[in-house]
């Protein structure tokens, strides 16, 4: 369900975009839609992420300025400001606190690994952000508009998709073999 919600104001900025082939009418759906998310979302669990409240700031900020000027590549820069800022919390958690990253606090409880092993998969997060980000501004200026939504809606999860399974085998290898 939570990933339904996670990617619905996307799915509605695809296909609204899709539909109109305009994407300040697709951002137009997208703003609203991301409000209705983090209400939802709110409504459901009674709490929010942070990514969601940085999702949301996000949206309004570069859906707004989209609208605004009539400028499209500031919902394109979007995603890599997001991922890029990901990447940073990250980078930030493991300097400050080389024995208790970001990962570490968000899973710790639920999975048992050496401090080395947290800090690779810091590491692996990081490099993930910045190659989302990355891809995803190349994307927008190499290509279409039409290539970039079809990327950030298809490209992206596919890419998303690929790290976490990579990084399953991973913690996998890690975990301690039970007695």
């Amino acid at each position: 369900m939570r990933f339904i919600i996670d990617l619905a104001p996307w799915l509605a900025f695809a296909t609204t975009f899709w539909i109109t082939r305009d994407i300040y009418s697709a951002t137009l759906v997208l703003i609203p839609a991301t409000v209705v998310q983090t209400g939802l979302m709110w409504l459901i669990y009674r709490k929010l992420e942070k990514i969601h409240l940085i999702t949301l700031a996000a949206v309004l900020v570069f859906g707004g300025a989209t609208l605004l000027l009539q400028e499209s590549r500031f919902i394109q820069w979007k995603p890599t400001v997001v991922n890029l800022l990901l990447a940073l919390v990250f980078l930030v958690s493991l300097l400050l606190a080389p024995d208790n990253p970001l990962p570490k606090r968000l899973l710790g409880k639920k999975l048992q690994l050496a401090d080395s092993v947290w800090q690779r998969l810091t590491w692996m997060w990081i490099g993930f952000f910045i190659f989302s980000g990355v891809m995803n501004i190349l994307v927008a200026y190499a290509y279409s508009e039409e290539v970039w939504v079809n990327f950030k809606l298809f490209g992206q999860l596919a890419i998303t998709l690929a790290f976490v399974v990579a990084q399953t085998l991973y913690i996998a290898r890690h975990m301690p073999l039970k007695t």
